[in-house]
């Protein structure tokens, strides 16, 4: 897979999904399931946290498929169009 991601989105992707499996596993936002709906403090949407692996994953491997597919380069060595 080609490189399609540059530094700034790398770094973006790491702290949301570094945010998001905080999240899952409770340690970082305590307190916000009682503002989600149906969630009454129960840990109900936490499984959304686990999602924090997709950014992680792709700022890792310096490419992202939904941007191949889209045609979107943020990587400054591979313009767009090119």
């Amino acid at each position: 897979m080609e490189r399609n991601i540059g530094t700034v989105d790398v770094v973006v992707r790491l702290i949301v999904g570094a945010a998001m499996l905080a999240y899952a596993l409770g340690g970082l936002v305590s307190g916000v399931d009682g503002y989600l709906p149906g969630a009454e403090g129960s840990g109900a949407w936490r499984w959304l946290g686990w999602l924090g692996i997709v950014p992680i994953a792709t700022a890792l491997s310096g490419s992202c498929p939904l941007y191949t597919m889209l045609g979107i380069s943020t990587c400054s060595a591979h313009p767009k169009g090119t």
